[in-house]
């Protein structure tokens, strides 16, 4: 990852959600640093029709939704897979 933007501790995991603007990437590391899962936030991946411009933060809730707040005013939310 280029650079770090955001980041949130799961506690119930023990792991670290690692947000990169200039990577476009959410990364899911293990607390040895492992990657465990990553988000892809361009164009054409996760649903996404256009890459996410400048992502600033990320909140993932206990029901597994993800938000991110990205430049200008925008957010994204994203919903786990059934």
């Amino acid at each position: 990852m280029d650079d770090l933007s955001a980041l949130q501790y799961l506690e119930a995991k023990n792991h670290l959600l690692l947000l990169s603007d200039e990577s476009r990437r959410i990364e899911e590391r293990s607390n040895d640093g492992q990657l465990i899962a990553s988000l892809n936030l361009k164009s054409g991946k996760a649903g996404l029709t256009q890459d996410v411009p400048q992502a600033e933060g990320l909140v993932l809730v206990p029901d597994g939704t993800l938000f991110v707040c990205s430049e200008p005013n925008l957010l994204y939310i994203f919903n786990k897979a059934p």
